[in-house]
């Protein structure tokens, strides 16, 4: 994918282990196809949820393969969507990477997802379960704090409400 829109070739691919690609989970939404990309030097339409997911990857100067349900199945081939959904297993468990997709930055969704970093370092060594804001680590923030507002914020987006999305994480 390159420029100022997103432009990406199609590779056909045999699913091995040995094949390094990335996956995209998102949220399809219930936009219809509006946007135009350019695959393989032809315009192709996509919703615009997905087309602010593949600029946001595209200003990244890195280049791989990734795999995106909606450009990859042809959605209009129910044999294909029916052989690929049979697959997506082993398209999530073997992919390098998954990306997910919360959506763009805004409600203060950038210091929830720094929070759980710090999460991360901050609460692996707590052995027991946490009940209330006692058992919290001194560096933690208490309940008051405002990050637990964008932290309700940021797991209302509906990626975390769709089934699909939440199989493709825990295969990742």
């Amino acid at each position: 994918m390159d420029g100022p829109g997103v432009s990406c070739q199609i590779k056909v691919c045999m699913l091995n282990p040995e094949l390094s690609y990335h996956a995209l989970s998102y949220c399809w939404g219930k936009q219809l196809p509006t946007k135009a990309i350019t695959i393989n030097s032809a315009l192709f339409l996509i919703t615009p949820h997905l087309w602010e997911i593949l600029r946001q990857i595209a200003t990244s100067t890195n280049e791989y393969l990734l795999w995106v349900d909606a450009i990859c199945i042809n959605q209009k081939d129910m044999t294909e969507k029916n052989v690929q959904l049979a697959l997506m297993g082993r398209i999530y468990t073997t992919a390098r990477c998954v990306l997910i997709w919360l959506g763009v930055a805004e409600d203060e969704s950038d210091a929830a997802m720094e929070q759980i970093q710090r999460f991360n370092t901050l609460l692996a060594p707590v052995p027991e379960p946490i009940r209330n804001d006692d058992d919290l680590p001194d560096a933690c923030p208490k309940r008051q704090n405002a990050v637990w507002r964008a932290f309700g914020r940021l797991y209302a987006r509906p990626w975390f409400l769709r089934l699909w999305v939440f199989q493709e994480a825990v295969l990742a």
